[in-house]
């Protein structure tokens, strides 16, 4: 897995593909959820940071789900240290934050919120949001 540079693109799609895959699987609603907000992603993010060095956002994203997996220890209903830790430094721009949970939230109840992505989403909504 490559590793992801904080507060990036790649960071605000790993923590949405995070939130997606509680339930055990990232579907095609999911999937096709996210390939429609990337024009909104790619203008909030323009908007924060004044650049975004991707031609193809699409093309982008698709290499994003061949080279990156969600930890699987970060999978399941309990959340644990390493997880905490590691969203943290990946995402740690409050208005990045907000993007990221945007995306999260919008993918993740495309195929239906259940109960392990709605518990997970909520937790970082408390730690980030609130």
């Amino acid at each position: 897995m490559k590793k992801i540079k904080p507060n990036s693109i790649e960071a605000v799609f790993y923590f949405a593909l995070y939130i997606c895959m509680q339930d055990g699987k990232f579907s095609s609603e999911e999937k096709e959820q996210l390939f429609l907000d990337m024009p909104i992603v790619k203008k909030l993010y323009l908007d924060l940071y004044g650049e975004l060095l991707y031609d193809n956002f699409k093309s982008m994203c698709n290499d994003f789900f061949l080279n990156y997996e969600i930890e699987k220890s970060y999978i399941g209903s309990d959340i644990n240290d390493a997880e905490i830790s590691y969203m943290n430094s990946i995402i740690n721009d409050p208005s990045l934050r907000d993007i990221a949970m945007m995306v999260a939230r919008n993918a993740a109840a495309a195929d239906g919120l259940q109960l392990n992505e709605q518990s997970k989403y909520q937790y970082w909504y408390d730690s980030w949001i609130k």
